[in-house]
């Protein structure tokens, strides 16, 4: 009996090698052009992703899933069917700003994706890896049917390794003018229930600042900021969307038609909080102006 078991174990062994397992299939791996910014996408079971700047880790394994009304999660148990990648490097002219021309140069990597189970939905994300932050952003094809999706919530999440300080503004509500102050705290004093606005600075170490924002917001609800209350290490925060009419209680964030885009995800990553002030991502991932003469404008 133990000569069979032995030929199983080899050819087990063999079979990896040869070929790796499942699981190092569903991991992918992008890094900015030099290198300093790497992204770790894992797809197994829940999609993930992890950040590190310089080899030291900016955020641990951060689930990503969208949820929509009368439907379960969408982002588990995803099978990669596609995946693109390609550099960006292009420059363009600001209407205003410190800058005549602005470089948008990055490495992106797109995932398409299906469902293995019923019913099989598809999804597809980009991730996008900048020498100073990260990007990321989901992508809903067209649907057979016309129907509108009716988005409940967007779990994007930001897992940082510890209960670092943070210059944060809590407006309280969804429904406020966003006039407040950028108070210092740390990143426990978020709460599940808390609607804290973005940019979210956070001081990792005396070389080390973050921020987390979004960009080309449209057609989507507005991102705020809250504690994901799952018992985890470190800190993870969550995406909260600002729901219709601004009322807490209403479960619908926003109806969207396919194909659709959603607001793009950043990080901004800095050795000093000068660096995330002179970062162009926000206005490279936002669109280009739609003015086709904007000299009028002073």
């Amino acid at each position: 009996m133990k000569a069979p078991i032995l030929n199983h174990l080899i050819f087990i062994v063999t079979f990896s090698i040869l070929f790796g397992w499942k699981a190092s299939a569903q991991t992918y791996e992008l890094a900015s052009p030099d290198g300093s910014v790497e992204v770790s996408i894992n797809t197994a079971d829940t999609i993930s992703y992890l950040v590190t700047y310089k080899g030291e880790k900016v955020l641990l394994e951060s689930p990503l899933l969208l949820e929509f009304n009368m439907s379960p999660p969408l982002g588990r148990y995803m099978d990669v069917v596609n995946q693109e990648e390609k550099v960006i490097d292009n420059s363009w002219e600001p209407l205003i700003g410190q800058q005549k021309e602005m470089r948008n140069h990055c490495n992106q990597l797109y995932l398409e994706m299906v469902e293995e189970n019923f019913p099989g939905r598809e999804l597809g994300m980009y991730f996008r890896a900048y020498n100073d932050g990260i990007a990321f952003r989901y992508f809903l094809p067209k649907l057979k049917s016309k129907r509108n999706l009716t988005l409940t919530r967007e779990y994007s999440t930001f897992h940082f390794p510890d209960n670092y300080s943070a210059w944060m503004a809590d407006y309280g509500s969804f429904a406020s003018h966003q006039e407040t102050e950028f108070w210092k705290h740390p990143l426990s004093h978020i709460k599940s229930s808390s609607a804290i606005g973005i940019p979210l600075t956070v001081k990792h170490a005396e070389h080390l600042y973050t921020a987390v924002t979004e960009a080309n917001l449209d057609n989507w609800s507005g991102m705020y900021i809250g504690l994901d209350e799952q018992t985890v290490k470190g800190i993870r925060l969550q995406s909260q969307l600002s729901p219709k009419g601004g009322d807490p209680s209403n479960a619908e964030k926003v109806s969207i038609s396919t194909p659709h885009t959603s607001p793009w995800r950043v990080l901004l990553i800095g050795e000093t909080p000068g660096d995330l002030i002179e970062s162009d991502i926000v206005m490279n991932l936002n669109e280009p102006c739609e003015i086709e003469d904007p000299s009028w404008i002073k």
